[in-house]
């Protein structure tokens, strides 16, 4: 695999009409160059599963090397570079109120409001296959046992003490593992959730996000623990589930701004290439599943929602990673045409 560091040309000449389909996470071999042999060896390790998806996911999220491909620390030049490569100057200046924005059909009055309420921007991983592959586990685990809710979580769903007392509840997958031995065979047998492993790193999954904001409820109750979009993750309302992500963004905007919210979340879903995949024409979110079985739960709960939700992802991934790399495209024959006619 190739490390294309800042080159998104290069990036689009050897990736071709695959580009869509690249791993960011094979990035890390680049950035890993100047690092020690302890990062470098942890990085071969998943950079060198290239024929499956679920277990180099795997993998890479047990090195903790600190390598975002999504750029939400600064570690991938690559996906940085195509933000500004598609978004040039809406980029920059969401960052910085002193930049005013060029890029055709963006309202200065945009920019403006954004600055006011603080914002800023960062950059986001909108589907996270973690938070649904362990979600995956129970409900498959579920289904070879055959216990119900109740029952599966008296036995398996316990509290945890870390070294400095700090105590949470949660799945103790390593006895389930145990008494399940072919659990993750299983679950790595559904086709849908082994494309999601592929599809979660690259251009389509990722977003830019606005930085500094406490997203809430429509009643002004913090959803999350943390005054930052990204703190999503560790929400028990969103737990890094996009279409719930957004439609408390659209809520928040509009707590904030009784008369900018509704005109700021349109300009976003807009602007970042949303509204076909994510909201409707009305700019009513989309639920990417049917929250049937516990509807006051953010995760799928049975394998028919399970799916349901892969197969959304999977397919609005796939179309908005297309649709960003003809961004690309067109941005890269408009520089080529500029230079020509100097």
């Amino acid at each position: 695999m190739s490390n294309y560091g800042k080159d998104w040309t290069r990036f689009l000449d050897e990736e071709g009409e695959d580009a869509w389909k690249y791993d960011f996470r094979f990035e890390a071999e680049g950035w890993a160059r100047d690092k020690s042999e302890a990062i470098k060896e942890a990085v071969s390790k998943f950079v060198s599963i290239t024929d499956d998806d679920i277990s180099r996911t795997i993998e890479y999220k047990a090195s903790g090397i600190g390598f975002d491909p999504d750029d939400s620390n600064c570690t991938c030049d690559l996906s940085r570079s195509i933000y500004e490569a598609i978004w040039k100057d809406l980029f920059r200046s969401m960052q910085n109120e002193n930049e005013t924005p060029t890029l055709k059909g963006v309202p200065k009055e945009f920019i403006k409001q954004w600055h006011n309420l603080g914002l800023g921007v960062s950059s986001d991983t909108m589907h996270t296959f973690k938070t649904t592959y362990n979600q995956a586990l129970i409900i498959y685990a579920m289904k070879i046992t055959e216990m119900g809710e109740k029952e599966f979580s008296e036995k398996y769903f316990r509290k945890f003490e870390s070294r400095n007392g700090q105590q949470w509840w949660g799945w103790n997958y390593d006895a389930i593992r145990q008494d399940i031995p072919n659990l993750e065979e299983s679950v790595h047998s559904n086709k849908l959730l082994r494309k999601f492993a592929g599809l979660s790193q690259t251009i389509g999954s990722f977003a830019l996000i606005p930085r500094k904001i406490q997203l809430k409820n429509s009643e002004g109750v913090a959803l999350c623990p943390r005054p930052y979009f990204q703190s999503r993750g560790i929400s028990k309302h969103l737990k890094d589930y996009w279409d719930l992500s957004l439609d408390a963004l659209k809520t928040t905007l509009r707590l904030m701004s009784q008369e900018f919210g509704d005109a700021l979340f349109k300009g976003y879903v807009d602007m970042f290439q949303l509204k076909e995949y994510y909201v409707d024409e009305n700019y009513n979110v989309i639920n990417l599943f049917t929250r049937k079985t516990k509807p006051e739960s953010p995760f799928p709960w049975s394998c028919d929602e399970l799916d349901e939700y892969l197969e959304n992802v999977n397919t609005k991934i796939e179309a908005r990673g297309k649709g960003l790399i003809t961004l690309l495209h067109e941005e890269r024959n408009r520089v080529h045409d500029t230079i020509e006619l100097k």
